[in-house]
């Protein structure tokens, strides 16, 4: 009893400790969040936020207060009054300063809505920026999914062709031993079949090694880090997932794909941008007003009505300030070039409808194949297990044949091809369900991965 609890215990302390090293590797959830936080495409994407933000604000100043002013300071020479209150006299050799000062203020009212639609506008067209963003961010992670799981199948087949090049080189060590001492019928042909195929070995293993490095620079690129050996899964296997039926993420999707939802914002934001069109024939009301202090201490002023002095704003007292204020209207209008835009702009939300109509038929077909797909992975999977097992009996059974006489070269090379090709077929079956999960992320619009 003591026995089964002692093993009992060993047992569970061995299962936690190799969870505890798995639990530690970097999987793909951890260099897709790198690559969101890392990858350029969504640090530019967020930088069109920061427009339409900027536009929202453009379009809320048109009720803020306006004020616009000219000032100088110029030299004058003087002006000096005669005895005729009609004439004066200049004089250039003496100077002084000339001011001036002319200030204009506006405070628009009323709009007329078109500052709403403006405002409105600008507001959808934020959203269409941030669900730009979303797109982005589900592209890296597909796009990251690719790469991981590159670089783990590419090292996963190196394992395969290691294996291959072992059992090569053994059935030709036996061979050459057996020919040596005269106890096999294998021939120098048979030799000669055997290092042919030999001889591919280094040119798979070239290759595998390139794909391996230029998956490993891609995911370098796309997250600033590489894969270590050491968070490179023992058993390269499908992710897991809890899949749904097609009326599930059919649903899903037309809530949360980014790429529909920027469809809709862009439908609002385009509808608001014609109302703005057309309502910019509509006036605008404003209260005015002005400051307005020129003085020239050179010029003397003269109390004529019918004398102007435009170097001097004249007071009860001698020189001070002008101003005044009112409440008017603000009209460009322009009817011929107003409904051309508006149209235009009808133009451009028709096409968007059509776009949508289009989304809405098209994307269903999408997310359909890409399940049938995932399904018809899994069950090639599934299949190729045992066509793996069969595979690799057949080769080390006619690898042992060949090496005490019983067999042919083409035996183990056949042997040699279905398990290589078996196992080819079988990671690279996993490879693309791995990344057609990524699809279907960005599809639906969630990470169907997560529970």
């Amino acid at each position: 009893m003591k026995k089964n609890q002692f093993i009992y215990a060993f047992l569970l302390i061995s299962s936690f400790f190799l969870n505890s090293q798995n639990s530690n590797k970097k999987d793909v959830h951890y260099f897709i969040q790198k690559g969101l936080e890392y990858h350029s495409s969504i640090k530019q994407a967020k930088f069109e936020i920061n427009k339409y933000k900027n536009l929202q604000l453009e379009a809320i100043s048109v009720f803020t207060p306006k004020i616009n002013g000219i000032t100088w300071l110029a030299p004058m020479y003087t002006i000096n009054k005669t005895d005729d209150i009609y004439q004066t006299q200049p004089d250039f050799n003496t100077w002084g300063p000339y001011y001036h000062l002319n200030l204009e203020f506006q405070q628009p009212v009323f709009a007329f809505t078109r500052v709403i639609s403006g405002i409105k506008a600008a507001q959808q067209g934020r959203k269409v920026a941030e669900t730009d963003v979303e797109i982005a961010r589900w592209a890296v992670a597909k796009e990251i999914r690719t790469y991981y799981y590159g670089v783990i199948f590419a090292k996963t087949m190196m394992k395969t062709v290691e294996l291959a090049d072992s059992i090569l080189t053994n059935a030709l060590k036996e061979a050459k031993k057996s020919i040596e001492e005269g106890k096999t019928d294998v021939t120098e042909v048979d030799l000669d079949k055997l290092n042919y195929f030999y001889s591919q070995i280094p040119i798979n293993k070239s290759f595998i090694e390139k794909s391996i490095e230029q998956a490993q620079m891609a995911l370098f690129l796309s997250t600033g880090e590489k894969l270590n050996d050491s968070d490179i899964p023992d058993i390269f296997d499908i992710e897991i997932a809890d899949l749904k039926d097609f009326e599930y993420y059919k649903g899903i999707m037309f809530a949360e794909r980014p790429l529909f939802k920027k469809l809709n914002f862009g439908i609002n934001a385009t509808r608001h941008l014609m109302d703005l069109e057309y309502k910019s024939m509509l006036p605008i009301l404003f209260l005015g007003g002005y400051i307005k202090y020129n003085a020239a201490p050179t010029v003397y002023l003269h109390h004529n009505s019918f004398m102007s002095n435009n170097y001097n704003t004249s007071s009860a007292t001698g020189r001070g300030v002008d101003g005044g204020f009112a409440a008017g209207l603000f009209w460009q209008f322009d009817p011929l070039k107003s409904v051309a835009r508006g149209l235009q702009k009808k133009a451009d939300l028709d096409k968007l409808l059509e776009l949508k109509n289009y989304a809405t038929e098209g994307f269903p077909v999408q997310l359909y194949k890409t399940l049938s797909d995932l399904n018809d992975l899994k069950v090639k999977i599934y299949h190729l297990k045992d066509a793996i097992q069969n595979a690799q009996s057949w080769m080390f059974f006619a690898a042992n044949a060949y090496a005490i006489g019983g067999g042919e070269a083409k035996d183990i090379m056949e042997g040699l091809a279905a398990y290589v090709k078996s196992k080819t077929d079988y990671y690279m079956a996993i490879y693309d369900y791995n990344k057609l999960l990524g699809e279907l992320c960005e599809i639906v619009g969630i990470d169907v991965t997560l529970k």
